[in-house]
């Protein structure tokens, strides 16, 4: 097994469950070690143990059950005190061990240096009604952590992502549930954090296909997110709306810093009233998965924002560009609507004139007159049809459109053509 896998720590007894979770983790495309099949007869068991661990593990993943934590002795206790030996080397925060209950058992209170023990770290209980779900979280949680992990993890969105196309796969697989048979569709869990009601009230209305929590502070939101197990969550960046925007002393910021160490499963979303640019910086530190922009803010960039984050979907456009897409198009659609009720307008006077001709016009000016508004009649389909053809190129460039950059281009094209073909154009025609 080659470096940047899984381990997974486990008992014997609770070989049936593991066989299950593996397979959930390798059809997303994670590798995973396992003392079964990754040992050749011969090997010094300790040895390699201790190089899956210190070496390779991007991820140990601590499995345990009533049955294990029953045992005095065990290999499955010699994993774990090397583990520990590694959170205590790691920054507070740095997301690496995940415990995983497998029945409703006590998670040893393992010290991890700093006051932290491992009963203390977000856990992921794989047992119960909620166990397709929480199965499916973690594997979104390992995924991101390897990809956060991996070389080219900071670089900007849209790009080289080695476990993209792994993420992609998580997001069609049919989790089911092998003790119960039953398929893991269910309906998201999305929490939004926000002081402003209006932008709660705005949010949560327009995700009615989701279960969907809000919270006003910070405590509230902690609160929530030790009840619950959220797959979304949407905060925004200035919680406490200080008229200086400082990233690192805002509760905004203490809820996505919280989110990334102890709840990696949950995707990330930022809602803010900046442009972009200026909170780029945060989007990588958080691990945000996209911006909602209350600037050009839409019901339905929502929905779509969310529907693709799940969908692992998030990695393909740089932060705010759904939405800054969503509007720009939403614009473009309103305003070609009108204009083509304008060209239509003037060429419907045209042929009521071309139709009903002054009485008293001799044969010469009235042909005279019929080839001036034949030939308006012409230069307004003409200029139509041209109109179309630019907002024509203009959707497909934004449809293409995966990085701010590209998107502002195609808005400056929007506002040509606005330019070209606004009122000044009535009057031309």
């Amino acid at each position: 097994m080659s470096a940047g896998h899984a381990f997974i720590s486990y008992v014997r007894e609770d070989t049936d469950q593991v066989d299950w979770l593996q397979e959930m983790l390798e059809a997303a495309g994670v590798r995973v070690w396992r003392d079964t099949a990754d040992l050749w007869p011969g090997e010094d068991w300790r040895v390699k143990i201790q190089e899956a661990i210190t070496s390779d593990a991007l991820v140990f993943i601590a499995c345990f059950s009533t049955r294990s934590v029953a045992r005095p002795k065990s290999y499955q206790n010699e994993e774990l005190t090397l583990a520990a030996e590694q959170m205590r080397q790691r920054r507070p925060g740095d997301p690496w061990l995940i415990p995983v209950r497998l029945d409703d058992c006590d998670i040893p209170a393992i010290g991890l240096g700093g006051g932290r023990t491992l009963a203390s770290i977000q856990r992921v209980d794989l047992f119960g009604a909620d166990r397709s779900r929480a199965a499916k979280r973690l594997v979104i949680a390992v995924v991101r952590l390897l990809e956060q992990q991996t070389p080219t993890g900071g670089r900007p969105f849209g790009y080289e992502r080695p476990a993209g196309e792994a993420t992609e796969t998580l997001a069609r697989i049919e989790l089911e549930d092998h003790d119960r048979n039953v398929g893991a569709s269910y309906m998201a869990r999305v929490l939004i954090i926000d002081n402003d009601p209006f932008w709660l009230d705005r949010i949560s209305g327009s995700l009615p296909e989701y279960d969907v929590d809000t919270a006003r502070d910070y405590q509230e939101a902690v609160r929530l997110l030790h009840q619950k197990t959220y797959d979304i969550a949407i905060v925004d960046l200035n919680l406490l709306d200080t008229p200086e925007y400082h990233a690192d002393d805002n509760l905004g910021g203490r809820i996505l810093r919280l989110l990334r160490s102890e709840y990696p499963g949950t995707c990330r979303i930022a809602l803010t009233g900046h442009t972009p640019s200026r909170v780029m910086g945060i989007v990588h530190e958080y691990g945000l998965a996209d911006l909602l922009l209350k600037q050009n803010m839409m019901l339905n960039a929502v929905g779509k924002v969310v529907q693709d984050a799940l969908a692992g979907k998030s990695a393909e456009l740089q932060p705010g560009v759904r939405v800054s897409r969503l509007a720009a198009q939403d614009d473009l659609n309103r305003w070609q609507t009108n204009r083509t009720w304008v060209f239509e307008q003037r060429r419907r006077e045209l042929r009521n004139d071309l139709n009903s001709p002054p009485r008293g016009l001799s044969e010469a000016n009235a042909g005279e007159r019929r080839a001036v508004l034949l030939a308006q009649i012409d230069a307004v389909d003409r200029e139509q049809a041209e109109f179309e053809r630019q907002c024509s190129d203009v959707y497909e460039e934004l449809n293409a459109a995966s990085t701010s950059e590209a998107t502002s281009a195609a808005v400056g094209r929007i506002d040509a053509i606005k330019k070209r073909f606004g009122s000044g154009a009535d009057t031309a025609m």
